[in-house]
């Protein structure tokens, strides 16, 4: 946090990964950032049991995220869904989910090695797209999925956004398949 308050102020609009060591620290994030669209990934991973709980973690995001914040959250997570009631709410889910985005089914597009032989179809607002995964089928998903309900969110043309996320590069090393896995 104290990295974040020295930070510039430009620009406008930024995309932050981030995580607190106490509930001292969730508060103070929570003022400091005061985001317009706060994303959670979810409840039911292994980052609940840090928490000793997914109760205990809903709980730590809420502090993070004001009451004027939009959610975007897994259309599973039901835990999420009732902590942010008070909340507007966007959700990501698989195709048929009934979420406000859906993700997939994805194919195979070519014999090359990974990571350039997926796509998949991305449906919300009424219009389907369809989008390059460089990440494994089970991570882009739901990295698609919450990409796009934050582009709604925030007001973005969707035409526009989903070009720019497809032309994104994966940071090296971030989830990136070990060499001689997958075809890396």
């Amino acid at each position: 946090p104290l990295a974040l308050a020295d930070g510039p102020t430009s620009p406008p609009n930024w995309v932050l990964e981030v995580g607190a060591a106490s509930r001292e620290e969730e508060g103070r994030l929570g003022k400091m950032l005061s985001p317009e669209v706060f994303c959670a990934l979810g409840t039911n991973d292994a980052a609940a049991l840090y928490w000793r709980s997914a109760a205990a973690l809903a709980d730590g995001l809420a502090r993070i995220c004001p009451l004027g914040a939009v959610v975007v959250r897994p259309i599973s997570d039901i835990l999420l869904e009732r902590r942010f009631r008070d909340r507007r709410q966007l959700t990501f889910g698989s195709q048929g989910s009934g979420a406000d985005v859906e993700v997939g089914p994805y194919r195979n597009t070519s014999s090359s090695k990974w990571p350039a032989i997926w796509r998949c179809r991305l449906s919300a607002a009424g219009r389907t797209w369809d989008v390059p995964c460089r990440l494994h089928p089970a991570l882009a998903g739901p990295g698609w999925g919450a990409a796009v309900a934050v582009l709604i969110a925030l007001g973005v043309d969707l035409d526009g956004g989903i070009a720019a996320l497809g032309d994104l590069e994966t940071l090296p090393g971030r989830l990136s398949p070990l060499s001689g896995r997958l075809g890396g």
